[in-house]
């Protein structure tokens, strides 16, 4: 039973706000594997998420040419592979949230030393910043301390995020990291305003094409939003009225021939 589109999304966003698809990749899962927890087989797929994103970032810096500075994804992206491979392969910023239990050394000394606590148990105040070392990482990184609320209780958590470059305040590290929030009102649209999960096929060809076809969609709307300055959902509103006009239009003219 179908649950839902496992897509894998790479967006590029800029200062002006310009925010657009660079490609995707739809996560199928062909593999059979036992599983303990489950007491069966169940599905899985050849490729995890991590080595695809690696796969696809390498092809769009080096293959591709895209320019860019930073890369930002969610906290389930975080691991030490992924981290090393965008700071040394393809030689660019990184900002992620880190889960608190994370292993880190608050000084050279302590890391040289084998001295690592989670980042939790380190005593730094909220809406600031310090070096750090991560467990496993050889060079020193920023880590940001910002208190958000939680939306059901109101009461505080902290969120971490770190970074390699290492010349960011607590605000600037901050402000780049708002523009993952783009993925999401991506994400959004493509559900609400393109009904990507809607897809009338049963047959797998039909259903990617239903997919990509909403992707350049989203290109179109983007690029109606900055001609215009009205945002996708009141896009969409704009066109459907227009559209209902030339219906209604058409109706009375086949009513009156």
């Amino acid at each position: 039973m179908a649950k839902g589109i496992l897509m894998l999304n790479f967006q590029y966003t800029d200062d002006t706000g310009i925010s657009i698809p660079l490609g995707y990749e739809i996560i199928t899962k062909t593999e059979s594997k036992w599983s303990k927890e489950y007491k069966k087989d169940i599905k899985k797929s050849m490729f995890i998420k991590n080595e695809i994103m690696r796969d696809k970032l390498e092809i769009l810096h080096h293959n591709n040419k895209v320019k860019f500075k930073y890369v930002l994804f969610d906290k389930w992206f975080s691991s030490l592979e992924n981290l090393v491979f965008i700071n040394d392969i393809l030689k660019k910023k990184f900002v992620t949230p880190i889960k608190s239990n994370r292993k880190i050394a608050i000084s050279l000394e302590d890391r040289n030393k084998g001295n690592y606590v989670n980042i939790s148990s380190v005593d730094i105040e909220a809406c600031s910043s310090r070096l750090i070392y991560l467990e496993g990482y050889k060079d020193p990184i920023n880590l940001i301390k910002q208190v958000v609320k939680n939306g059901n209780d109101d009461k505080s958590v902290y969120l971490y995020l770190i970074t390699n470059d290492i010349t960011l305040n607590f605000q600037e590290v901050l402000d780049v990291y708002k523009k993952r929030w783009k993925i999401e009102e991506y994400h959004k649209s493509l559900k609400q305003n393109l009904k990507i999960e809607h897809s009338p096929t049963k047959v797998e060809t039909s259903q990617r094409n239903h997919i990509h076809l909403c992707v350049c969609a989203f290109i179109k709307l983007e690029k109606l939003r900055l001609n215009y300055n009205l945002n996708h959902f009141a896009l969409k509103e704009k066109i459907y009225i227009e559209a209902l006009k030339v219906a209604y239009k058409k109706v009375g003219e086949l009513e009156c021939a």
